[in-house]
């Protein structure tokens, strides 16, 4: 059995923790960490391409015929955020953890990518995000955030935080 009262949802739910001042705090605080995580990753990320790295030897690659699944991939990735951001707005304490835990993932992807710069294998078909296409600046598709993969460990980081429920298992799926 859960311990104490479950969390409020909603309207009610956020009325409650914003009147606590501590999670005013924390929610400032966290959005100006989350906001500068992702200026940081963005910018890292265009500076990355521009350096050399190893190409690592994968026989389990060489196994396949590189097949283009964009459309496939950020289809099943935005679906599964924007259900994730649609529960998580209604729990204001789960939502900031999980904006907390992107920062630190942001962060933790542009340390990795620093200290293990990787050259794609020859045979790479880039990952186009149909989304970033249309409000981006038309730049080609990064090749070079290979470690680690940013989808997938938000995908891990929603499951990790959302309550039990039929989202969280379809996540770790």
């Amino acid at each position: 059995m859960p311990d104490g009262p479950a969390p409020l949802e909603g309207r009610a739910g956020w009325s409650r923790a914003w009147q606590e001042p501590a999670f005013r705090r924390n929610a400032i605080l966290t959005l100006l960490v989350l906001a500068t995580a992702v200026v940081v990753q963005a910018r890292f990320l265009v500076w990355n391409e521009s350096r050399s790295g190893t190409a690592l030897e994968d026989p389990l690659l060489e196994l396949f015929q590189p097949r283009d699944f964009s459309i496939l991939t950020f289809a099943l990735i935005w679906i599964a955020i924007a259900l994730s951001a649609w529960r998580l707005v209604r729990l204001p304490h789960l939502l900031l953890h999980a904006c907390r835990g992107y920062g630190l993932l942001a962060f933790s992807r542009v340390t990795l990518m620093y200290l293990v710069p990787l050259d794609p294998p020859e045979t790479i078909i880039p990952l186009r995000d149909p989304l970033v296409e249309v409000f981006s600046t038309g730049a080609d598709p990064l090749t070079r955030d290979l470690f680690f993969s940013g989808h997938t460990a938000t995908l891990l980081l929603l499951h990790l935080v959302l309550p039990a429920g039929w989202l969280k298992r379809a996540l770790l799926m």
